[in-house]
């Protein structure tokens, strides 16, 4: 009876221990499909440890996957995503992929500079992420169309169809997209 009494406080008193359960929880839950639940025990596991970098990058994950960040995209509220991601990049300053992350939520609200600029830091810290090219290059394209920007020379255009021709280079199908802007 000691024994058990001594491991529970253990166990609640320790946040790693704590932490694991409510994210292993978490994981159960999603694994059934109960997307609220799970993101309830998410929220409760980043309350009590605010640096656990799983919890961020899986509810983070939650709202992008099951097109909860474009629920809240429509009703102008990204609902912690963008935040958590936030998060994970101090925690994680030299993690390609959040900053890819962090990028999609970008071109999903249409801020194309931000996108880039998130892109560009995820080609920085991986210099053969090949979605990331094709997304940048998607970007360029999007911020040159979107605000009818004056690219005399070319320049601009010239960079969006060089990611994504690198993108393809690394085993990214962006024919299409190439034979539409690029002239290809």
């Amino acid at each position: 009876m000691n024994k058990i009494l001594i491991t529970a406080v253990f166990t609640l008193t320790t946040p790693g221990l704590v932490g694991q359960s409510l994210y292993n929880k978490s994981v159960k839950e999603l694994d059934k499909g109960d997307t609220i639940q799970s993101l309830k025990l998410l929220n409760e596991l980043l309350q009590d440890d605010p640096k656990n970098i799983k919890g961020y990058f899986l509810r983070a994950q939650i709202f992008i996957n099951t097109n909860q960040i474009d629920k809240a995209i429509s009703e102008g509220d990204f609902m912690g995503a963008i935040e958590d991601i936030d998060e994970r990049i101090k925690l994680e300053p030299a993690n390609a992929k959040v900053y890819f992350e962090r990028g999609y939520c970008d071109l999903m609200r249409y801020e194309w500079e931000n996108a880039i600029r998130d892109y560009s830091k995820a080609i920085h810290f991986d210099s053969v992420y090949k979605d990331a090219y094709a997304a940048r290059g998607f970007a360029k394209l999007k911020a040159l169309t979107e605000k009818d920007k004056f690219d005399p020379d070319g320049i601009e255009k010239a960079s969006a169809c060089s990611d994504l021709r690198k993108a393809k280079q690394l085993g990214f199908d962006s024919g299409e997209m190439l034979r539409v802007h690029c002239e290809e």
